[in-house]
């Protein structure tokens, strides 16, 4: 990651895209960073630790999806216990799935399965049935908080949580190509999908960028032509 300029500048062709900088609060100087892997010494650091969170996407029927999100942790060097002091060898630490049955288009959880194949304590098992609540939740605009606020802390896994948000994006897009995937107009395959899904949710989608103004105006004529 290099430093850049308090003017964050422009490139070569006198431009610059948003997402290639970021602004640092600094007193008295709004100082960019400029985010880049170039030069970063990959090959003479030691790799410790591995986390990979893969989400797939499986129609189901009468409008449904079944969303599953496998988490998995690595130790990938000799460690210590802080309690015992034992040595622990390289290995898995969590591997955990997580399957959830969405109806749409509302994106409501109608069903919640977890499978803990590998977690470090045998206490870590009592958290299979933490995940329950999601059964009649949405996943909508708000679903990470409400994850964060009812299953978080003692209430809950750190790592099945963590799962369930990184698996929250993939249901509309999983749902959306479930759909596609009949070949049915773009009507069709719009009908019910709520535009707030999609709006805020990150800067491309910003509630006044071309975007979404390009997507409201589609949905306002779908409801003209639909009367």
């Amino acid at each position: 990651m290099q430093r850049g300029r308090t003017d964050p500048g422009a490139d070569e062709k006198g431009s610059r895209s948003p997402s290639a900088l970021q602004e640092r609060d600094i007193p008295g100087e709004n100082v960019y960073w400029e985010v880049t892997m170039e030069g970063f010494p990959k090959g003479s650091l030691r790799a410790v630790h591995n986390r990979t969170v893969s989400v797939t996407t499986y129609e189901a029927e009468n409008d449904c999806v079944i969303v599953e999100g496998v988490l998995k942790d690595k130790r990938l060097v000799d460690t210590y216990s802080v309690t015992s002091g034992e040595k622990m060898p390289p290995g898995v630490v969590h591997d955990l799935a997580v399957r959830i049955t969405v109806r749409g288009p509302e994106m409501r959880i109608i069903d919640v399965a977890v499978d803990m194949k590998h977690v470090p304590r045998d206490d870590c098992m009592r958290m299979r049935e933490s995940l329950v609540p999601l059964i009649g939740q949405s996943v909508a605009p708000g679903f990470t908080q409400w994850v964060k606020s009812r299953l978080g802390g003692k209430r809950g896994c750190t790592h099945l949580n963590a799962l369930v948000i990184a698996m929250a994006p993939a249901v509309l897009q999983g749902f959306w190509n479930a759909r596609a995937a009949r070949h049915m107009s773009i009507r069709e395959a719009a009908k019910g999908i709520s535009p707030e899904y999609l709006i805020d949710t990150c800067w491309v989608w910003r509630s006044e960028g071309p975007l979404a103004e390009e997507l409201r105006s589609f949905l306002n004529r779908k409801e003209v032509t639909d009367r």
